[in-house]
């Protein structure tokens, strides 16, 4: 598959997987009796090294995706996949500057039916594992009485478009250097984790002041919050640092992060339809004549040490070894 913008394409098989985990629901297009078909589908994956990508969907016995793909028999349904994320509306100063972040995966596959029982098994259990971060045995009757088809992924591509930032994003760990020399201020590295394996988020990072480092971590399972997965700790890895910040007497702090929530959240220009996220902007509003803030947008997995820190500080946390 080309991509016209190429400036906005993923193709570091972290950033597509990262994509692929965050979301729970993906859009399969297809051809069928003279009409075009959109179905939106939980679904699970398998993703290898090599960045072979595998669905699993699961439906009932009959329906018009199954006819679809039993017409088609032996060589598989030719399909579209869509899956998109970290929406967030961005405001302007006008209609037209007004703009939208996400990140997308695009694919085209063939759609096959899976027939043997242990097959139909592992389809359904990657899917549930995606959808719950949990494993689940089957009987012959839970597997009789459902329709597990799996995607061969022939092409994909992945794509994001984020906030632009009036500020060049963050190169080095080094940049702190110019904006806080005094006992006042300090910087921080926030991020975040999700352990899919046990329902634990976990966040992990640290403020520096006058040159000593004050790690903060935490986790939780709240069912709500883990709904976000790694977002969760993202949004509780800011705040933490935020209060520590404000302990030590910091009026000014400038916190590096990977994920654009954590900005976008915090200074109103994503809308907030969660616990968390209306949490996290609460909270923000509330300390916002104690410190100030300066978000600063760094490459996650980039090799800037700080962010690995903090990236190694949430695995941590959440049980992520």
């Amino acid at each position: 598959m080309e991509m016209r913008r190429k400036d906005r394409q993923l193709t570091d098989l972290k950033d597509i997987k990262e994509i692929l985990e965050s979301c729970r629901v993906c859009r399969m297009g297809f051809s069928y009796d003279e009409r075009i078909h959109i179905i939106p589908m939980n679904y699970g994956y398998d993703f290898d090294a090599d960045g072979r990508l595998t669905f699993y969907l699961h439906g009932a016995i009959d329906g018009t995706k199954i006819k679809a793909i039993k017409f088609t028999g032996e060589n598989g349904l030719p399909v579209a996949v869509e899956l998109d994320t970290e929406h967030g509306l961005v405001a302007g100063d006008t209609a037209c500057s007004y703009g939208y972040t996400y990140k997308s995966i695009m694919c085209n596959g063939n759609a096959y039916l899976l027939s043997d029982l242990e097959s139909k098994k592992y389809g359904l259990k990657r899917l549930m594992h995606q959808q719950t971060g949990m494993d689940f045995d089957f009987t012959e009757e839970m597997l009789a009485n459902v329709s597990v088809i799996k995607i061969d992924v022939c092409n994909y591509t992945a794509k994001a478009k984020m906030p632009v930032k009036a500020d060049k994003e963050v190169k080095t760990d080094k940049a702190e250097s110019t904006s806080c020399e005094a006992d006042t201020c300090g910087y921080a590295y926030v991020d975040g984790s999700y352990n899919a394996a046990t329902g634990v988020y976990g966040f992990g990072g640290f403020v520096m002041v006058s040159g000593v480092k004050h790690v903060v971590t935490g986790s939780g399972s709240d069912p709500e919050m883990a709904s976000m997965r790694n977002v969760a700790g993202e949004i509780l890895g800011s705040m933490a640092a935020i209060k520590k910040a404000i302990e030590l007497g910091v009026k000014k702090l400038d916190i590096y992060y990977d994920y654009a929530g954590i900005e976008m959240w915090a200074t109103d220009k994503w809308k907030r339809n969660k616990k968390g996220t209306i949490a996290y902007y609460d909270f923000i509003q509330s300390i916002k004549n104690k410190i100030e803030l300066n978000f600063k947008h760094v490459k996650g997995h980039s090799g800037i040490e700080g962010n690995d820190e903090a990236d190694r500080l949430a695995k941590e946390a959440c049980g992520i070894a």
